[in-house]
């Protein structure tokens, strides 16, 4: 596992910390690879960060793309004692075209249904079906795909997520800004024909007391919200130590105030009715980082494109 010892140890003072200041610690991730495919998987289990994470978080989430049965009784077994009493959820990297894939699904339901078998103690509680809105899947991404990953029969509850990944190739690439820029203009515009439909989704979500931080190479890193959470590994999204709740607050305070401040004075967001809601999600910084001085998903004051839905 690529961490020091000194950051493992902050990172468990700072869960210890912020649960001291009355935080609610969710979920942590491991990722974003298929966790068996690593050859270090039981060592990083193993490891005194993750099982001082396990202590302070309610659940686990792992990413595995359960194409085969290999490793998950082991797996299962390191977890389950691992997350006694609390809940585990895995994330399955899916292509749009599979979702009307009914042998692919098939077998994936039985897998999943498996591993929740070997569970004695752990609370496997749902699936995040992972749809990485670059290259093949923003080319089929439409109605019917869009509508078939929402109705996922996985034999447990399933959460469909629509990220752009492309934040992880760096942003200092030219070519992955405008394939960025691209496809989160396809995506917006697809968005919005699904508007007043259960399966539609706000753009810029209303972003108040979730916070979530990835840690890289020895730096915490902020993912500012759009659709999903974008985490960017840039310095202005980096969480200066020590990493404790006073620094996180003063992160979140400071940010709110100077984007509130800089959208505020911006053309084309000064009068939006998003306003708080970008300067919550840290948008202005991406917008930067874009190179854009329009809304980057088009929604300018358009409130019947945010939580209108059918029930």
């Amino acid at each position: 596992m690529n961490i020091s010892d000194a950051d493992a140890q902050a990172l468990v003072d700072m869960a210890q910390d912020l649960i001291d200041n009355d935080f609610r610690l969710l979920e942590f991730r491991l990722g974003p690879t298929d966790i068996t495919s690593s050859s270090n998987w039981r060592d990083v289990l193993a490891h005194p960060l993750i099982h001082g994470l396990a202590q302070h978080y309610r659940a686990m989430n792992v990413s595995l793309t359960m194409l085969s049965d290999r490793g998950l009784e082991e797996l299962a077994g390191v977890i389950d004692p691992l997350m006694a009493g609390k809940k585990l959820s895995v994330s399955i990297p899916m292509a749009l075209k599979q979702t009307n894939n009914q042998k692919y699904l098939g077998e994936l339901r039985k897998r999943i249904l498996y591993f929740k078998s070997l569970f004695k103690e752990t609370d496997f509680n749902r699936v995040y079906a992972n749809f990485n809105l670059i290259d093949d899947n923003i080319t089929h991404l439409n109605q019917d795909t869009y509508r078939a990953a929402h109705e996922l029969d996985l034999g447990v509850p399933v959460f469909s997520e629509f990220p752009f990944p492309h934040t992880r190739k760096g942003m200092g690439n030219l070519m992955v800004l405008n394939q960025l820029n691209r496809d989160l203009y396809q995506f917006s515009e697809f968005l919005k024909t699904q508007v007043n439909t259960k399966i539609y989704r706000p753009l810029i979500p209303n972003v108040v007391d979730g916070f979530e931080f990835v840690y890289r190479s020895g730096s915490l890193y902020h993912a500012p919200v759009v659709s999903e959470n974008l985490p960017i590994f840039e310095p202005r999204f980096e969480l200066a130590q020590p990493w404790n709740a006073d620094s996180v607050l003063s992160f979140r305070e400071q940010g709110y105030y100077e984007d509130l401040v800089a959208l505020a004075e911006h053309e084309e967001c000064g009068g939006c009715c998003f306003l708080d809601y970008c300067s919550r999600g840290s948008v202005k910084p991406l917008m930067d980082l874009l190179g854009r001085a329009d809304c980057l998903t088009g929604l300018r004051n358009r409130w019947d494109l945010q939580l209108h839905r059918q029930d």
